[in-house]
């Protein structure tokens, strides 16, 4: 009788730790199929990727000023003005020392309308043959969609929502 009582006890601890495995597992199924939260038309990736790529023009063209023009940061309010002035300085001090001598745009993700990233690698020196040293580096910039306009931020800390993104690299 003894024994019985332990099989059933086990018996019903086991379905208990089954049926509380399964749950986990479709929750993490269903959020893995959730897609993007936004709605995204041809011309948003358009306009990003014109936007990322007159930025990175202007950088070519050692214009860092008018580029860091072009770039903008979201306050606690979710209201977007052009980046503060301390924060363009450290930008323009970026610029500088690593000029755009050509890019590639190598990746544009959307996730939200504040959560959306470009990828791009520039060539900062021309590599002579047998040069061991990396001449080339990426950056992000994240454009936000704002009241359905686009503006271009940096991918740091220092935008309201911390730098912090959904995104998986």
């Amino acid at each position: 009788m003894r024994l019985f009582r332990y099989f059933c006890f086990v018996f019903v601890l086991s379905l208990v730790f089954v049926g509380c495995s399964d749950k986990s597992k479709k929750k993490e199924v269903h959020e893995e199929i959730q897609g993007p939260m936004m709605t995204l038309e041809k011309r948003d990736t358009t306009e990003v990727y014109d936007m990322t790529k007159n930025f990175l023009e202007l950088l070519k063209s050692n214009n860092i000023d008018k580029a860091v023009s072009m770039l903008y940061y979201l306050t606690p309010d979710k209201n977007v003005i052009p980046l503060p002035d301390s924060l363009a300085e450290r930008q323009k001090a970026i610029f500088k020392r690593f000029p755009v001598l050509s890019y590639k745009i190598d990746s544009i993700i959307f996730y939200t309308e504040t959560d959306s990233q470009v990828k791009y690698t520039i060539e900062f020196f021309k590599k002579q043959p047998g040069d061991p040293r990396p001449n080339t580096t990426s950056f992000f910039i994240k454009p936000m969609r704002i009241q359905g306009q686009w503006y271009i931020t940096m991918f740091d800390s220092n935008t309201y929502n911390g730098g912090e993104t959904k995104i998986k690299n």
